[in-house]
């Protein structure tokens, strides 16, 4: 190896090293009870590739599993779970990106997580991740693209 070769090779692990992430918060109940918890499904516009087919557009439900402090601010672990499904991009823009994969789920949970820990007091669970399609009527999922312009924004990006 040449000097400049190993110099880079150094930078540049240097660099990765200084690019840290924010850190995301743990759920710390500190000897309280939690309880699980499902949050209300959020339902999205979904379409996309799979292999070297399209996926018909459809119109999925996400149903995310929270562990909650059972006495956190006074409201119900439910009403808190389902506060804190809102803080995901998923369920401001309705619309999901072309391929779901556990990438896409984990940049979801550590997105709500940021959020709904020192909020509400509950952490999403990841394994307890469901998707379920709600319908793939072409009516109906042009219906719902409709009702809800950021998914129609999403569309046109």
């Amino acid at each position: 190896m040449t000097i400049k070769t190993i110099t880079m090779t150094l930078a540049a692990l240097a660099l990765a090293a200084c690019a840290t992430q924010d850190p995301v918060p743990g759920l710390d109940p500190a000897g309280r009870a939690t309880v699980e918890v499902t949050a209300e499904p959020i339902t999205f516009f979904w379409q996309g590739v799979r292999g070297q087919t399209n996926r018909d557009p459809s119109i999925q439900a996400l149903a995310i599993t929270f562990t909650c402090i059972e006495d956190f601010d006074g409201r119900s672990a439910q009403t808190r779970a389902n506060r804190s499904a809102q803080y995901s991009a998923l369920a401001r823009e309705r619309a999901s990106s072309w391929l779901i994969n556990p990438r896409v789920k984990g940049h979801w949970l550590r997105e709500i997580r940021a959020q709904s820990v020192p909020n509400e007091g509950c952490s999403p669970q990841y394994k307890t991740l469901q998707m379920q399609t709600v319908t793939k009527d072409p009516l109906e999922v042009m219906r719902f693209v409709l009702q809800h312009p950021a998914a129609m924004q999403y569309l046109r990006s």
